[in-house]
């Protein structure tokens, strides 16, 4: 793999998954996901492309190979900034002090195809 790109996401590392989030958003998601025990409802009132998420994505730990992740030669966060709440100031933060990282900055909320689209779009074209 060339190049990975987060974008307004947690970025876990090795046997790591709800400890993640803060004890609000695992609030909200389990909320989110009573109606069938599997799928987080994105809020309401949404982009009609938003779809729900696996709540097992949160829940299960992931297994990461290392050594795969090494062979990334490059590695973009996409910081979205423009909505209150948003728990991945301290992925930015961390990624920031991170030199195999390029972490950029969008003023735009999480839905970043609604929200900014070109700016976004010309982030992932920046290529490696």
């Amino acid at each position: 793999m060339r190049r990975l790109v987060y974008c307004d996401a947690y970025v876990p590392e090795d046997d790591q998954s709800w400890d993640l989030t803060t004890d609000a958003y695992r609030s909200l998601f389990l909320e989110s996901a009573a109606a069938d025990g599997y799928a987080v409802q994105p809020p309401s009132g949404r982009d009609p492309r938003v779809t729900a998420h696996p709540l097992a994505s949160f829940l299960q730990r992931i297994r990461l190979d290392t050594g795969g992740l090494r062979e990334v030669k490059t590695r973009d966060y996409v910081y979205l900034s423009g909505w209150d709440g948003t728990p991945f100031t301290t992925v930015r933060d961390r990624l920031a002090n991170d030199p195999t990282w390029r972490v950029h900055t969008l003023d735009s909320g999480h839905d970043v195809w609604r929200d900014a689209p070109q700016e976004f779009l010309e982030t992932l074209l920046l290529g490696e």
